[in-house]
């Protein structure tokens, strides 16, 4: 890899092989070790543990935090907004309309 950022800095291509490097370093973690919603466990998680991972030489702060399983939960179903953890307007009218569904689907029932 050395070799060949070296050669791209000879070329005029990159303009410094050492921030290159790193920057390609931080893209590498940040794939494998990117912040997912495991939908069987129902909570967030690490694609790849960084504990398990020999190459985990650096602080991976800068891929945020993992959230508290209910945050996960009702970001991952769409009721609040990931970033303000506020609950989207649609959200706090769907308990309304599936309580109307509800009363529809039993008054039909009776009839």
């Amino acid at each position: 890899m050395q070799a060949i950022l070296q050669e791209l800095h000879r070329q005029g291509k990159i303009s410094d092989p050492v921030l290159y490097f790193e920057k390609f370093k931080l893209a590498e973690l940040t794939f494998k070790h990117q912040i997912v919603y495991d939908v069987i466990e129902r909570r967030e998680r690490y694609l790849i543990e960084p504990d398990g991972d020999p190459q985990n030489c650096c602080d991976l702060s800068f891929l945020g935090i993992l959230k508290d399983d209910h945050i996960a939960i009702m970001s991952a179903e769409g009721i609040i907004d990931p970033m303000t953890h506020e609950r989207y307007e649609y959200a706090l009218n769907l308990r309304t309309r599936e309580s109307i569904n509800d009363s529809f689907c039993l008054n039909s029932k009776k009839q």
